[in-house]
């Protein structure tokens, strides 16, 4: 029997602009106007969507401010519902053709050579760019994944040699492969999105997460489908180290139970999708520091805190922190002190 016929999907609306620059606020009044301005220094056919998470310090009316000098400046206020809730607020309104998070206490580099890269990314059916950040206050540059993109990053900012900026274009599965030979970190901020890269596979962030919400979203937009990838030598973002700022606040019980529930939700991903083997490999090896960093802040916690993170401690989670402490070995030649404690901890849970 012939299929039956369905009805065509509603034709996507033609970009209005070059990229949308989505901004979570919430009571950033201090930082909120450095952000704005790096944004708007930008040569680039732009909107930026900032959205006020239901602030009380007065980065509404900041907001306000801006809107009415730039046009371009568009304001979603929410009550407060989270950064999640927040960025996928911009994402739905977003009218750019290439998406840019950039949160509300940061700031981009001056400069930042957009026209050539979206140009370049269009060109090249590029889904996800990637550029360099700086934690602002040491200064330090953490360097690209492939080779030769950090080998460039390096003379340029770490030597101070005069040099051109180095563009490569690979698959998503060969910079995975080059990823798993550093630290993993989500770096939400250093990536340009093609907006129809994260709405054609329904990529929003997890609203049910206020901690690790970006890790889990990175890593589904790296391995949702296979696409073409660009990493640049090039500086993009400044990350404010703020000790009060969400992100920081590792030591709330609650960071860790999100840490453990975003793995968690990565693994089911997996299972759910009908996904290759390697794809498979990739999620479990790029969500594995997620767990290893929920169990390593576990141990530091008091008793009835602890007690409250026993439901994690399963044998199963047991066999799989084995594979990754593994593959730290074997990949990055790492042994760290800390994969005893962890092995402790889980001594204790599962052999009372």
């Amino acid at each position: 029997m012939p299929k039956k016929a369905q009805s065509p999907k509603p034709k996507a609306q033609s970009p209005k602009h070059d990229i949308t620059f989505i901004v979570p606020v919430y009571n950033t009044c201090e930082y909120l106007s450095q952000c704005l301005e790096s944004i708007i220094a930008q040569d680039i056919d732009k909107e930026i969507i900032a959205i006020d998470d239901g602030s009380t310090d007065g980065s509404g009316e900041v907001l306000a401010e801006f809107a009415k000098r730039y046009d371009f400046i568009k304001i979603i206020s929410q009550e407060n519902k989270g950064v999640s809730a927040a960025r996928n607020a911009g994402i739905k309104a977003a009218a750019g053709k290439y998406v840019y998070f950039v949160d509300s206490d940061d700031y981009l580099a001056e400069k930042i050579n957009f026209r050539d890269l979206l140009r370049i990314m269009a060109q090249e059916n590029v889904a996800i760019a990637k550029g360099l950040f700086v934690w602002a206050k040491q200064n330090i540059i953490v360097l690209p994944a492939l080779p030769d993109v950090a080998t460039t990053a390096r003379a340029v900012y770490g030597e101070k040699v005069a040099h051109g900026h180095h563009v490569e274009i690979v698959s998503s599965q060969y910079y995975m492969d080059c990823l798993l030979q550093k630290s993993f970190s989500p770096e939400l901020w250093t990536h340009i999105f093609k907006t129809s890269h994260l709405q054609d596979n329904g990529l929003l962030f997890d609203e049910n997460l206020r901690y690790a919400e970006d890790t889990l979203f990175v890593i589904r937009a790296l391995t949702c489908c296979q696409f073409n990838f660009l990493e640049i030598s090039q500086l993009f973002y400044y990350y404010r180290h703020r000790t009060d700022g969400a992100a920081n606040q590792l030591d709330d019980i609650r960071s860790i139970h999100d840490h453990f529930n975003a793995f968690k939700r990565l693994q089911s991903y997996a299972v759910r999708q009908d996904l290759d083997q390697a794809t498979r490999f990739y999620i479990a090896a790029l969500s594995a520091p997620l767990l290893f960093s929920a169990l390593e802040r576990s141990v530091t916690f008091g008793d009835d805190e602890q007690q409250s993170l026993d439901e994690y401690f399963t044998l199963e989670l047991f066999n799989i922190y084995q594979l990754y402490e593994t593959l730290m070995v074997v990949l990055r030649r790492s042994h760290r002190e800390d994969f005893a404690k962890v092995r402790e901890a889980f001594r204790k849970r599962l052999l009372n």
